[in-house]
């Protein structure tokens, strides 16, 4: 799992006036009867500087849904594409099998560079070794048949772990929502890493502690208790844990040639 970038193309503005003026309107509704009273109200100063993680962590969805950041995603693999596109409240662009011809690039004399190797199989250096030679046939064939059928069908052949590029944006609520159940011990390790990677980087955003502070974002065990059920893990979080140190203590051959 070597080799996966996040980063951040967009964010909002100035998220905490949309998010305040959302607030005002359901409390002074009956003070609004002109376009001159929504804009007033809308340029009024915040006066509470801890107004924004207020609005945040309230239930009420609908005032973090006016706000949205786009993120991409360059190197995972296509399985990680397949479980993070369940959710629908978020949009979605990816390279696509059907129109990307991959045998137009330079083979990659490291396999590594085409394939995302999953963290079990990074543990034992020949079950690297053999997981990588079965990805490289698999593209020599796909080579083969884009000759004669085209891209499209070669796709067909492609292995999940081949790399791609995925960008995806979504409000604040649903990266919230995604954040909680796809940084869950419950996943796949590659799609937990790599959420856990995107809220790392949402953190840093202007205002991302105030938006995605670990006090309430996370795994539902670390905000408050287990929501899985008789799914459980049984290995909780210790309570508001940062994205940086969970990635150091669940991925740390990612990570053992940096420290």
């Amino acid at each position: 799992m070597r080799n996966i970038q996040v980063g951040i193309l967009q964010q909002p503005s100035n998220p905490d006036k949309m998010s305040t003026l959302l607030a005002r309107m359901t409390q002074r509704g009956h003070n609004i009867s002109t376009l001159d009273d929504v804009q007033e109200l809308f340029n009024k100063p915040v006066k509470n500087p801890n107004l924004r993680a207020t609005l945040s962590s309230l239930n009420h969805g609908t005032i973090k849904r006016f706000d949205t950041f786009t993120v991409v995603v360059v190197g995972a693999s296509r399985r990680f594409l397949a479980q993070i596109r369940t959710h629908q409240h978020a949009d979605f662009v990816s390279g696509s099998l059907q129109y990307s011809d991959w045998s137009d690039i330079k083979r990659a004399s490291d396999w590594e560079k085409m394939f995302v190797v999953p963290y079990e199989v990074m543990e034992s250096r020949g079950l690297t070794e053999y997981y990588l030679r079965k990805c490289g046939a698999a593209f020599i064939a796909y080579e083969t048949i884009v000759q004669t059928a085209g891209n499209d069908a070669a796709g067909f052949i492609m292995p999940n772990g081949l790399r791609n590029v995925l960008v995806i944006q979504a409000n604040v609520q649903q990266w919230q929502y995604m954040i909680g159940l796809r940084a869950c011990n419950r996943n796949s390790l590659e799609t937990q890493y790599v959420m856990l990677k995107i809220w790392e980087e949402l953190l840093k955003t202007e205002y991302g502690e105030d938006f995605f502070s670990p006090q309430f974002v996370g795994a539902s065990c670390s905000v408050d208790k287990c929501h899985e059920g008789h799914f459980c893990c049984g290995e909780p979080w210790e309570k508001m844990s940062y994205p940086g140190a969970l990635l150091r203590t669940h991925f740390p051959l990612l990570y053992a040639e940096e420290d």
